[in-house]
């Protein structure tokens, strides 16, 4: 179990439910999930078969290294999915390693703060087309109603749809060479933001610029300001 937990993040339920800062964060997860109304309890259909979930844990840190947030998603096994029977598209783009570097050495190279935002439980704000079926999650099922499972409207190629739209309306544009990075620019001014997954990394030549975009994101999305980096 030491080795299992040696960065203090639980690899089970089994062993999060030990810990009130992890029974904490699941309880939020699990809040947030009903206020996004991703799913319901529903008997499966006949010719489908409910996908699993499975709770998974992370450690969010400031730039010193302390823990600043305990943080436990709910994600489904999606390689049991048949194409073309519970899904058509699930594909999500997310930043490239090489990518996020590059943002960094920009602002870097151009003295500008780096920015980071999470997105709370991001694959809930976006609606599927399909019907998926999952299992009600570990620790939560609703009692008396073990055998039903939940028909879910959220997910990944879903969520990074709805943030796709979000930000062209806000003015900015695609790369062309990284689908997971977008950039802004007016009058000599720009804002540059890496998607991976649930989190943005944001970096731009105003803090006034970077503040007004955040708060845009804040409105309209649930999300949490982790804060920025001085000039690196």
């Amino acid at each position: 179990l030491q080795l299992a937990c040696e960065d203090g993040e639980p690899r089970s339920f089994a062993e999060a439910e030990r810990d009130a800062a992890w029974r904490a964060a699941m309880q939020l997860e699990m809040d947030v999930v009903e206020q996004n109304r991703t799913w319901e309890l529903a008997d499966l259909p006949r010719g489908h078969h409910a996908i699993t979930l499975k709770w998974v844990f992370k450690l969010k840190r400031d730039g010193a290294g302390a823990i600043i947030k305990h943080k436990a998603r709910l994600v489904a096994r999606g390689f049991l999915q048949q194409e073309g029977v519970d899904f058509d598209d699930a594909f999500a783009p997310v930043a490239w390693m090489e990518s996020v570097r590059l943002l960094l050495a920009l602002a870097a190279q151009e003295g500008w703060r780096v920015h980071h935002m999470d997105v709370k439980s991001a694959f809930l704000n976006g609606d599927l087309k399909e019907e998926v079926y999952v299992h009600q999650p570990q620790g939560f099922a609703i009692p008396g109603q073990e055998g039903k499972v939940l028909r879910l409207r959220k997910a990944p190629r879903a969520w990074n749809a709805k943030l796709d739209s979000t930000l062209k309306k806000m003015g900015f544009e695609q790369s062309p060479h990284e689908a997971a990075v977008y950039r802004w620019g007016s009058g000599g001014n720009a804002l540059l933001v890496g998607v991976y997954v649930d989190d943005l990394v944001i970096t731009g030549t105003k803090d006034a610029e970077v503040a007004a975009f955040k708060e845009n994101m804040k409105a309209t999305f649930q999300m949490s300001d982790l804060g920025s980096s001085p000039s690196i």
